[in-house]
């Protein structure tokens, strides 16, 4: 064998052997950090009753009611959701003055999306009330509120969340989807007990 030969593949094996050694970290690009897992609560349900309304909550979550301004305010916290908090209220009005209160939900809600793409779920329940289901996937503050009447009643409500200033809206999305089915449920199965 000739040397040329033999150097060429002297040099072709180090250097195919060094390109498969894998040494150094120049050029290394890391792998993207996944979400932690969160452990949300799965789609089981208890009838909540207050006065002559009832609907369906999450069995898993915390109910706390108080009575406040003519209403209950509703408080519920769920496992495994650090930093947010259901708020709902339950006010009951004379007719005449139900659509003044529906009008100001309408606002604050559209307040709390402001220029957001938001989903809008509408749709009657199985017991007469007309809700209004709004989810705003890229808010990290208040991505899940609704609003339900009948012809005396008013719920309404929205999702807070106290999240991390790193906190991304695909980080919250678990969140988010569990909450909307939640309150999809109740929307569908409000009624009021005559």
């Amino acid at each position: 064998m000739k040397l040329t030969a033999l150097l060429s593949l002297i040099i072709f094996s180090a250097v195919a052997m060094t390109g498969c050694s894998g040494g150094g970290n120049e050029g290394a690009i890391p792998k993207p950090q996944a979400y932690p897992r969160l452990s949300l609560p799965d789609s089981v349900f208890t009838t909540l009753r207050i006065a002559d309304v009832e609907f369906p909550l999450n069995t898993a979550a915390t109910v706390n009611e108080s009575e406040r301004d003519d209403a209950t305010w509703i408080d519920i916290t769920y496992p495994g959701i650090e930093g947010g908090k259901l708020y709902l209220t339950l006010s009951t009005a004379p007719a005449e003055r139900l659509p003044d209160l529906i009008e100001n939900r309408i606002q604050r809600a559209s307040l709390n999306v402001g220029n957001a793409t938001t989903e809008v779920t509408e749709l009657t329940s199985a017991g007469g009330w007309d809700g209004i289901l709004l989810v705003t996937r890229s808010s990290l503050t208040t991505p899940v509120q609704i609003i339900a009447h009948d012809d005396r009643h008013l719920l309404s409500g929205a999702l807070y969340l106290q999240m991390s200033p790193t906190a991304t809206p695909d980080s919250i999305s678990p969140i988010i989807e569990t909450v909307k089915r939640d309150m999809l449920t109740t929307l569908q199965q409000v009624t009021t007990i005559r």
